[in-house]
């Protein structure tokens, strides 16, 4: 359609002024030619002055929207200015919440209000002189707000491009105002400017290059915010050349204009607001005061949407799509958030402009990792590269409620309408200057400066949510309606009420009325719920109580047109059906909660609902609403097997109202008391148990245990079979745009707790069926519906358990693994699971077994029946659909568990990568090298070796093959570096350690002394225990050898190795020595080494200095030898120091040593 707009007016058959307005319906292959328009205006084809624009627009009420003039006549220094302004003059325009607006034409500034205020007229235009610049004005560096002299008057500030700021205090004194001005860098500009309130005598201002700028009017200063790195980067020299279009500065620029915005949030507290910046990338929250800033976070919008778009427009993934252009176009506040207007063009498929909204959560400090919803809209343009206008389109969200939002350009408005955004919106041809909101009403301002309103009409209000409920579920008129049997007395009397519960009835009762008045019902939820600004986190909240008890109410409603309910209806109650017949009363009251929903969601209730404490837990209120439905589904459920079952279910409900303590009374009978409260309904299903268990006690006649048996089962069955699916079909009826931080554990009422929940029901039944209904069966017919039953209660009861865990999953994440809670649940779990699937494996049907493991991951099973039934291939199956549930690792653990250990090597499992990922585990690398040998993998094979043979401590003999086997590998591997020949001679060294070990347990006596049988499977002993054992006492008969191999040990140990003490066990040694002799009269001979020539010192001491050429390192210094404290008293006898000194002197003359 819009492709064809254009070709139109580049035509010269077609004349249309830019003053003139002309309906476009929306054409073309996504729309109805049978669509009705949004807007009624009259179609102009020649120019307009000022009193035939006024007479253009029609105040008549369109089908669902009325389009009219807004506020006082245009002044007349305005209508002047703008008529005479020269042919490239860019005017343009905005206005406030509080009647204010600016129209900037040249230097000059209009301003004026079209309210009364105690101090201004309406009617009276302010003209201000704007500071001088370079380059063009524009609107949007202009902003009026309330002034510091009260009420009524206003102050102005404008800037310039260039930095030039200039208040006006009192913007009725012209010539009285203050000037600043603020240092810019290089070719940035000036773009985007913002107030922020209360009070609003702070401002923001940003440039084209990304600086941001807070200027604080009352001492008239400024500061730059400086987060930790740029802050608008995304904005680019481009955004100048749209607002300063004539200049040449904007000239410069070249490409498409990318749209950004500053936008003031929410206040945080009475001194604190949060500031929204929208770059091209992404979107910035601030917290900013008078005195300081903070940069809250900085979220990727722009790859949002990008990805987004891609997948709803060209269902592709967006790193395929090369041609794709994104733009981030503008930013508004809606409640708990804002909404972000985007735009991309796929230059690949067509020149199509798809326009789309995100909705993003911003509550608080935490950085929203997604959009809560991004809707593409049938709102389409075609890219030009020769007209950049097509995508400078801003949004306008009249209300922080609305149901309709506004794309409008300098030429076009479009209205999206959030009920359904993706048809195509009525576009009305509008010369647009700019726009905003008063009160809540989108106002446009027209090139000759009139204000257009446009609102939605009263009287389609109405059939408008029944279209957007006909769209949710299958909702047809009511016949029997609520409207029909409550007046508007008894709504009126309700709305009066001092209790808040009566005054949401009324509302509730006035939004679906026909003449129902869509403000007059926001303002009574708005004034019912005004002390609800912020959503509370806590459960139990006003809102969240009472939307809870209005919908049991409607839930349990009174037939409201049967005689025999007349005295119990109770005063002030919502009649939901006039029907005699039960299962349309049923049918009634969920087409009732329908509506009910249905005005939570237009009335602005939805989103803040928030917690319900049910069954002494907390739930989602939306979850539990969703609840309340569900059960309407079993009850009817119920009512349908309730003939087929009469004397059952009959019997089950006179004891369920027997607990309750009701009679019937007034030809009441029980089905009439106990149908109506649904909201109870689930306490018939543990009675039909116990009335089952009852009467198998007595029963002997198979056939009749198998009928009663299978009735309770398709009863239970249909019950919940009928709330989950509902569950699962109406699931995004009940989801909401500001999900709970963390989302409360969800347990649904079909899987409820305690000796009386359903769970107990569903396990208990379980077990009747297996051991009365299985037993009894006699066909193989009966068998298999039995056997079906069976699953499908193992089913529901799983499927409890699962959708309790991923709530618990949600809410912990990737910390849910060591919860307590999380923990417990799953235990109980993993319990059930092997129950139920246990007597279907006793039973060998292995089919319905399987159906159960694989839905339920039970992994053992699986595998299980796998290896029984010899399916390598089906086992290779459930690893390739499993692969991300660690289904590879658990088969492999259970070959590892089941001493299958051989099939893991064999090329069913070789072939899978992550088995060398399991083998390579700490606990499984001892058969990781067999792994890898088998893929000629033998570096890898010689290294896992090596660390096994270095980590080996238990067996002597299996470190000695561990370190063979790795040095073997290596020499397999050719390779012959430098690193794998030092690898190599570590191995060796470690071997000879070994070899020394096994020298000493060759000894007999060592033997004996150690009690070692087998020397190969004997503990690996340290360098420190080895010499012990060579030089203790357990060594019996120690010779000069011994004591040598002693000191060739201390070769295995580096000198700096902390943890060994080297020099203390070399004096060690060498005192050892000395001590097997007695040193009994030392000075006896003249010939001191003749003497010592038969100790075991001086033998040892030969042996080093003949076989080693490193003596001098291995004997100690004598003055440190002689301290030793392992000689005791000896060290200190003369006569023994007497003669290691003469040793010590002879060794030094005969090796020239120098010990």
């Amino acid at each position: 359609m819009f492709r064809q707009k254009l070709n139109q007016s580049s035509t010269p058959t077609r004349q249309v002024s830019q003053s003139s307005m002309s309906l476009r319906p929306k054409t073309g292959p996504m729309s109805s030619a049978s669509k009705r328009t949004f807007f009624m205006v009259n179609s102009r084809n020649r120019s307009m002055n000022q009193s035939e624009l006024q007479s253009s627009i029609a105040t008549d009420s369109g089908p669902e929207h009325l389009l009219s003039e807004y506020g006082t006549q245009t002044p007349l220094a305005v209508t002047e200015a703008l008529t005479l302004q020269p042919k490239r003059s860019k005017p343009s325009a905005k206005l406030n919440q509080n009647g204010w607006v600016w129209i900037v034409c040249g230097r000059k500034a209009f301003i004026w209000n079209f309210q009364n205020t105690p101090v201004n007229k309406v009617g009276n235009c302010f003209e201000l002189l704007l500071p001088a610049s370079d380059f063009g004005h524009c609107a949007e560096l202009v902003t009026v707000f309330e002034s510091s002299r009260g009420c009524g008057y206003a102050s102005c500030l404008s800037i310039t491009p260039s930095g030039t700021v200039r208040f006006w205090d009192d913007i009725s004194l012209e010539n009285s105002y203050t000037e600043l001005s603020i240092s810019s860098h290089g070719d940035e500009a000036f773009a985007f400017l913002t107030t922020l309130h209360p009070p609003e005598q702070n401002c923001i201002v940003a440039t084209s290059a990304g600086t941001l700028v807070h200027i604080c009017l009352n001492e008239m200063k400024y500061r730059i915010m400086k987060p930790a790195h740029g802050v608008l980067s995304g904005i680019g020299r481009r955004v100048s050349s749209f607002f300063f279009g004539g200049s040449q500065h904007a000239q410069s620029s070249s490409g498409s204009s990318p749209v950004c915005q500053l936008l003031a949030g929410e206040t945080v507290d009475w001194q604190m607001q949060c500031l929204y910046v929208l770059t091209e990338e992404c979107l910035q929250k601030w917290a900013v005061s008078s005195d300081q800033e903070k940069l809250l976070y900085e979220s990727p919008v722009e790859s949002m949407f990008r990805e987004h778009l891609s997948y709803a427009v060209w269902k592709k993934d967006p790193s395929s799509l090369t041609k794709l252009s994104v733009w981030l176009m503008d930013i508004q506040l809606v409640r708990d958030g804002v909404m972000i207007l985007g735009a991309g063009v796929n230059h690949e498929s067509s020149d199509e402009v798809f326009f789309a909204l995100g909705l993003m959560h911003t509550e608080g400090e935490v950085m929203p990792q997604s959009l809560l919803t991004f809707t593409v809209t049938g709102h389409h343009t075609v890219y030009e590269k020769d007209n950049e206008a097509l995508l400078w389109h801003h949004l306008l969200v009249p209300n922080l409620s609305s149901l309709a939002v506004f794309l409008y350009s300098q030429s076009t408005i479009a209205c999206v309408v959030g009920s359904k955004p993706d048809d195509p919106p009525d576009v009305v041809d509008f010369s647009c200057l700019g726009a905003g909101c008063c009160d809540g009403v989108p106002v446009f301002i027209s090139a000759q400066g009139q204000l257009v309103k446009i609102q939605e009409t009263r009287n389609e209000f109405m059939a408008n949510a029944v279209e957007i409920l006909s769209k949710t579920a299958s909702f047809s008129k009511l016949d029997t309606s609520i409207v029909a049997t409550t007046n508007l007395e008894a709504i009126s009397r309700m709305s009066g009420s001092s209790e808040p519960s009566s005054r949401l009835k009324a509302a509730f009762l006035m939004s679906i009325r026909a003449a129902a008045h869509q403000l007059d019902v926001q303002l009574a939820v708005d004034e019912l719920f005004s002390i609800v600004a912020t959503p509370s986190r806590e459960p139990g909240s006003l809102l969240d109580r009472l939307v809870i008890s209005l919908s049991q109410e409607m839930l349990d409603d009174y037939p409201a047109s049967d005689p025999r309910w007349a005295e119990s209806l109770p005063s002030g109650s919502i009649p939901t059906s006039s029907s005699l017949i039960l299962l349309h009363q049923l049918d009634d009251k969920l087409k009732a909660h329908q509506l009910f929903l249905n005005f939570l969601k237009i009335y602005g209730l939805w989103n803040r609902l928030t917690l319900s404490v049910v069954r002494d837990t907390t739930m989602a209120t939306r979850l539990l609403l969703c609840e309340h439905a569900e059960k309407i589904e079993a009850t009817k459920a119920l009512r349908n097997r309730h003939n087929d079952n009469a004397e059952l279910v009959g019997r089950a409900i006179e004891m369920v109202l027997d607990r309750r303590s009701v009679e019937p009374v007034n030809n009441l009978t029980p089905q009439d008391l106990f149908y109506r409260e649904v909201s109870k309904v689930h306490e018939i299903m543990p009675v039909l148990v116990e009335c089952e268990e009852e009467q198998l006690v007595s029963e002997t006649d198979s056939r009749a245990v198998v009928t009663l048996v299978s009735a309770v089962n398709n009863i239970l069955k249909d019950m919940i079979f009928s709330a989950t699916n509902y569950r699962l079909a109406e699931a995004p009826l009940y989801q909401s745009t500001v999900p709970l931080r963390p989302e409360p554990e969800f347990l649904a009422w079909t899987s409820s707790l305690g000796p009386r929940g359903i769970r107990a029901v569903l396990s208990r039944q379980f077990e009747v069926t297996v051991e009365r209904g299985l037993t009894e069966a006699q066909s193989s017919q009966d068998k298999g519906v039995v056997s079906q039953q069976m699953l499908d209660l193992s089913d529901m009861l799983l499927d409890g358990y699962r959708v309790q865990l991923d709530s618990l999953k949600a809410r912990f994440g990737s910390s849910n693994q060591h919860d307590p809670h999380y923990v417990e649940v799953f235990r109980k779990y993993e319990q059930e699971r092997a129950a139920v699937i246990r007597p279907f494996m006793i039973g060998r049907q292995y089919e319905r077994a399987t159906a159960l493991a694989e839905k339920y991951c039970d992994f053992a099973t699986l595998v299980h029946l796998c290896d029984e039934l010899n399916n390598p291939e089906r086992l290779q199956m459930y690893m390739e659909k499993f692969q991300n549930e660690g289904f590879s690792d658990f088969v492999y653990q259970w070959h590892m568990s089941a001493g299958k250990r051989g099939k893991l090597l064999k090329s069913d499992f070789s072939s899978n990568p992550s088995l060398k990922g399991f083998l390579h585990t700490r606990e499984n690398k001892y058969l990781s090298w067999l792994y890898d040998i088998s893929a000629n993998d033998y570096m890898q094979a010689h290294d896992t070796l090596l660390d096994l043979g270095r980590e080996e401590t238990e067996f002597l003999g299996k470190k000695k093959t561990l370190l063979s086997l790795s040095k073997l590998a290596a020499l397999a591997s050719g390779d012959e570096s430098d690193e794998i020949s030092h690898v190599i001679d570590e191995i060796n060294q470690e071997q000879d350690l070994i070899l020394h070990q096994e020298q000493l347990m060759a000894s007999p006596n060592m033997r004996e002394s150690l009690a070692v049988q087998d020397p190969d499977n004997m503990k690996v002993l340290s360098v420190a225990q080895l010499i012990d054992l060579y030089i203790g006492e357990y060594n019996v008969g120690a010779n000069e050898f011994d004591f040598k191999k002693a000191l060739d040990l201390l070769s295995f140990v580096d000198k700096t190795n902390s943890d060994f003490p080297w020099h203390e066990t070399l004096l060690q040694i060498w005192s050892k020595a000395i001590l097997c002799d007695g040193w009994s009269h030392s000075l006896s001979t003249t010939d001191p080494i003749e003497h010592c020539r038969d100790t075991m010192f001086y033998k040892t001491l030969e042996l080093v200095l003949a076989e080693d050429g490193n003596a001098e390192e291995l004997l100690p210094n004598v003055d440190e030898l002689l301290s030793s404290e392992f000689l005791g008293e000896l060290r200190h006898r003369s006569d023994f120091q007497c003669l290691l000194r003469a040793v010590y002197e002879h060794v030094n003359r005969m090796t020239g040593l120098g010990l």
